[in-house]
Order: C-alpha cells, then sequence, then structure tokens
C-alpha cells in the first residue's frame, strides 16, 4: 500500500518537474550559447520559424537573419570591439500552455563596444515550444526598462 502510494505521488508530480527541469536547462543552455556566440547550439534550440522582436528598434527578425546577428556577435567578441562582464536574467516566470511555455524575466547586461562601456536592463518575453522531446525558442520580445 505504501509503495502505491508513494508511486501515485510520484507520478502525480514527476511530469511537471521533469518539464520545468528541461525547460530551466534549455534556458541556461541557450544564455551561454548566446554569451559565446555559438550559432550552432543557438541554432538547434530556436524553432525553424523563430522570430525576434526588438523592443528598441522595432526590427522583426526571422531565424536567418537573427542567426547572421549571432554570427556577426562571434565577431565581434573574437576580435574584442565586444566584451560581456555580465548577463543576468532575474524575475523568472514561466506560464505553462501544454507543450508551449511562456518566460517572462529582466536581463541585465554590462560590458563595452567599440570600447565604450554600456549596461542594458530589458524586460523579455520569450515562448518556448516542446517538440520531439526538446524545447526551443519560437518567440522572443524586449523592451528597454526607461531612465538610467
Amino acid at each position: 500500500m505504501n509503495a502505491l502510494l508513494l508511486l501515485t505521488c510520484l507520478l502525480g508530480t514527476e511530469p511537471d518537474t521533469l518539464r520545468r527541469l528541461a525547460l530551466e536547462r534549455a534556458l541556461d543552455a541557450f544564455g551561454a550559447a548566446f554569451l559565446r556566440a555559438d550559432e550552432n547550439a543557438l541554432d538547434t534550440l530556436l524553432a525553424d520559424d523563430y522570430v525576434h522582436t526588438n523592443g528598441g528598434t522595432g526590427g522583426v527578425l526571422d531565424k536567418a537573419r537573427w542567426l547572421e546577428y549571432i554570427r556577426t556577435r562571434r565577431a565581434e567578441l573574437a576580435n574584442g570591439r565586444l566584451r560581456v562582464d555580465r548577463y543576468q536574467s532575474t524575475e523568472v516566470t514561466i506560464r505553462w500552455h501544454g507543450d508551449a511555455a511562456v518566460v517572462s524575466s529582466q536581463v541585465e547586461s554590462e560590458g563595452s563596444r567599440h570600447g565604450q562601456p554600456f549596461a542594458t536592463r530589458l524586460q523579455v518575453t520569450q515562448v518556448w515550444v516542446r517538440s520531439g522531446g526538446q524545447w526551443r525558442r519560437a518567440a522572443f520580445h524586449d523592451s528597454p526598462f526607461p531612465g538610467p
């Protein structure tokens, strides 16, 4: 009887726990790959119909154009034109919708570009979808916080 109760408890919570852990691993992998500008890793973590909206410029990029940006970013990192000293996500919330999740967070980064220091603080919304057992980012939108 105790084994049956334990099994019932595990079966009732384990799928949600595993789903959350899998998405958190994907989020961490994405952040690390973005910092390295690892185009191959990012390509596998993006949905084929990915859409990236930049709230600061209003620009909208598809997957191919965003990966072009990543190649440029990798070159800037390699030649020292871009240095990222800090990149951190906080205030992360996840809202589940079946095999999709809406992830909201704040992202702060600091570093320098072309020798000029920068510090950014963004509110970010991401849509992640699970397909074939893998989480992929399907959409992204950021908005800068006003002021310093």
